[in-house]
């Protein structure tokens, strides 16, 4: 970040000066991305403008600065710089993301105050705020209150309503949305797929996979994903792997993932191997959460050999050392009947990363609301 504060610092006015043109990541050096911010945080003057702090604000939050962000912020007004829509929407995200809901009240006082309500970008940003905060009377009024709604502010309303358990609000506001003119995106169709689920809807979740299909999303990533969570969730096994065949190569280690965990939840274990099985041959990706899913499909069967296989392969990857799955792996082991493997485990794992109690002669772990027993051998 040297060489942007050195741009920063040499232009005595930034007028014009967009983001974009600031955005020198991919050009930095290693020695450049280690470079501290704090001391620049220190050096304000007025001859700066709102598209250069912009850039620093937007910086500081990337990069985890939270507090020094809102420290800047307050700062642009004693040195007579008015914040924009995009500062204001900058700061609203940082808010949402940290559920800062008291400092978002703060802004969301000041947006009125400067009349920077009218723009769009910044009242979806106050939307998600205030959804993600578990506002949702203020995130209602605030969207009736809205005169442009676009498909950001739909979406926001209808993922709030879907995340506080009012599912068939959810879907209400759906229907509302496409009445309006708004056309959903892909994340407000999984949005509704997800809603279907919860609220048990087999007939409203095929009608959705009716429209994305039709629609040319049912193949992405993100919407088959969700088709197959949503019909193994509604125990439809069948459809879920209709579903995972159609993605065929387009289908992530995510959308595996979904189908190996409806498997495991609907207690199908042997059918949750074989998809692994697959999902390896595939080329598929394997992370902790396959292999914590998997170790579960274990001790379901219960299959020490299968227990075992899954083990081997963990030992080759940089999951072993993972605090779920290693806890995943010792319950597997203990439902397999091998308490010796168990307590290799458990001996492997850190006493730091995992609930561990100690007494003279013995020591517990809690894995999973279970608690395990390991004695000394004198």
């Amino acid at each position: 970040m040297k060489a942007v504060y050195k741009l920063y610092d040499r232009s005595p006015r930034r007028a014009g000066i967009s983001t974009t043109d600031l955005s020198f990541n991919g050009c930095l050096n290693d020695e450049e991305k280690g470079v501290t911010k704090n001391s620049y945080f220190e050096r304000i003057d007025t001859s700066r403008d709102v598209f250069s702090d912009d850039e620093c604000i937007n910086d500081a939050q990337v990069t985890s600065y939270s507090s020094r962000t809102f420290s800047f912020f307050v700062k642009l007004d004693s040195v007579g710089v008015r914040p924009n829509h995009y500062t204001y929407s900058t700061l609203l995200a940082l808010c949402g993301s940290l559920l800062a809901i008291e400092e978002g009240k703060q802004l969301h006082a000041q947006i009125v105050k400067t009349q920077s309500s009218s723009k769009t970008a910044v009242d979806n940003a106050l939307l998600t705020l205030y959804t993600k905060c578990g506002m949702m009377k203020d995130a209602e009024s605030l969207f009736d209150s809205l005169v442009h709604r676009n498909v950001i502010s739909w979406t926001a309303i209808i993922n709030g309503c879907r995340q506080h358990g009012d599912f068939e609000k959810a879907l209400r506001l759906f229907c509302l949305m496409r009445e309006d003119g708004v056309d959903p995106n892909e994340y407000t169709y999984t949005i509704a797929l997800a809603s279907c689920a919860s609220m048990k809807n087999l007939g409203c979740g095929r009608m959705f996979h009716a429209q994305v299909l039709k629609l040319g999303m049912a193949l992405s990533d993100f919407v088959g994903t969700s088709i197959i969570n949503m019909y193994t969730r509604l125990e439809k096994i069948c459809d879920a792997n209709k579903q995972l065949k159609e993605m065929g190569k387009m289908a992530s280690n995510v959308s595996w993932n979904a189908q190996i965990a409806g498997l495991v939840h609907n207690e199908k274990a042997r059918e949750a191997v074989e998809a692994f099985n697959e999902m390896v041959k595939n080329d598929a990706a394997c992370d902790e959460f396959t292999y914590s899913i998997m170790l579960k499909a274990c001790s379901l069967l219960p299959s020490l050999a299968t227990c075992e296989q899954i083990h081997s392969r963990l030992v080759k990857t940089k999951f072993e050392s993972n605090i779920h799955v290693g806890s995943s792996l010792i319950e597997a082991y203990n439902s397999c009947g091998s308490m010796e493997d168990a307590e290799t485990v458990f001996s492997q794992m850190s006493a730091v990363d995992v609930k561990v109690a100690k007494e003279p002669g013995c020591s517990w772990i809690e894995v999973h609301n279970k608690i395990y027993r390991f004695f000394s051998r004198g």
